[in-house]
């Protein structure tokens, strides 16, 4: 069996030549083992993996994953309470809450505290496979969005020039800083 919170890579890397990295919490060693090997195997992912909410916080800074699989019962602890944790420290980390309760309350609940999806366990790999890289699909554009609107915003402030931006309809949107 592997070693819980050990790192583990695999040479598989994404268009930017990055792995995306994910983070799996639950108490269950045998899940943690299982979805942390699924994930090497089947995708460009670095894993690390946390038994309790405790590990997981420690590993949170240093490890700042993109995605975060969150157990709801992680012992005397909640998977939710972590939410809240990740998203304050990490800032567009995509929390998927899984749990072996049918209670819809649960669902809820996770949604309510920013968990982007709930998951009913036992999973589907496939199922997990598709949910992951769906995600972090939107999850890159969204960062891809960002980065131009950082890049035109720039080259609005800093432009010497007379410069506007107009819509397809050619509405006004933006005015550069020359111009004010």
């Amino acid at each position: 069996m592997a070693n819980v919170n050990q790192n583990k890579t695999n040479d598989n890397v994404d268009s930017v030549g990055l792995r995306h990295r994910i983070l799996i919490v639950d108490d269950d060693r045998d899940i943690l083992e299982a979805f942390s090997d699924l994930l090497e195997i089947e995708g460009n992912y670095q894993v690390e993996t946390a038994a309790d909410a405790f590990s997981a916080r420690r590993l949170i800074d240093t490890f700042a994953p993109d995605l975060a699989l969150l157990d709801i019962q992680l012992g005397h602890t909640s998977g939710l309470d972590l939410i809240g944790n990740l998203q304050r420290r990490v800032h567009d980390v995509v929390c998927i809450m899984m749990t072996a309760h049918r209670d819809v309350d649960y669902a809820v609940e996770a949604i309510k505290q920013g968990a982007r999806e709930h998951l009913f366990k036992p999973l589907n790999p496939e199922t997990l496979l598709k949910t992951i890289d769906r995600h972090l699909k939107i999850q890159a554009r969204n960062r891809e969005q960002d980065q131009t609107k950082q890049n035109l915003d720039t080259v609005m402030r800093q432009a010497s020039q007379f410069l506007f931006l107009l819509d397809t309809d050619g509405h006004l949107q933006e005015i550069g800083q020359a111009a004010l």
